[in-house]
């Protein structure tokens, strides 16, 4: 499973294990846990503000919630 990186394209949920809501996001930034929102997120092109990591996936592989690599 390939782990999320900064750069990727992605595909976002709005339900958590839903389908597919929108596509073509690339990930701004990520933060892993711990940090303030209790669960690992991301900014990404597209929508305002952070979304769970749980609630994206990589296009191809359709894996939601792909362990996610922590910004230097």
């Amino acid at each position: 499973m390939k782990k999320l990186q900064i750069d990727d394209y992605v595909d976002y949920h709005s339900i958590i294990g839903g389908p597919v809501t929108s596509t073509g996001h690339r990930i701004q930034c990520i933060k892993r846990t711990p940090n303030i929102y209790g669960t690992g997120v991301a900014w990404v092109t597209g929508k305002s503000g952070c979304v769970s990591l749980d609630a994206l996936s990589l296009p191809d592989a359709g894996e939601q919630g792909a362990d996610a690599q922590e910004e230097e």
